[in-house]
């Protein structure tokens, strides 16, 4: 949670910063001018997009993929214990050797 707010903030500035020139829409402060379609606009398009769609993504494999699969041992191991059958099967094989098939891995170190 607290890191949502900066990944955030820096996705929106930079993605909206970007989409005028995604779009091929280029901005003139000096002149005055929008053009769109022009040859300026035309050499940073496929730039700017590959930045505005990498950065999409990486976002959300940051905020949702991510926190995701590190809670997913954590319900395997809760999901284990409520189901008999595979009560059962860590029980039987815990018997061979002291560590669990659904325990978390030791750190080495």
């Amino acid at each position: 949670a607290q890191r949502l707010r900066p990944v955030m903030l820096t996705t929106v500035t930079t993605v909206f910063g970007l989409l005028p020139l995604a779009s091929n829409v280029s901005i003139d402060l000096v002149n005055r001018t929008i053009e769109v379609g022009s040859m300026m606009s035309s050499f940073w398009v496929p730039l700017s997009q590959a930045i505005v769609y990498g950065l999409t993504f990486s976002t959300l494999l940051t905020l949702v993929t991510t926190p995701a699969m590190l809670a997913l041992p954590h319900q395997i191991k809760s999901l284990a214990k409520r189901v008999p059958v595979l009560k059962k099967l860590n029980k039987n094989l815990g018997k061979d050797s002291d560590k669990k098939p659904f325990d978390e891995p030791v750190a080495a170190g």
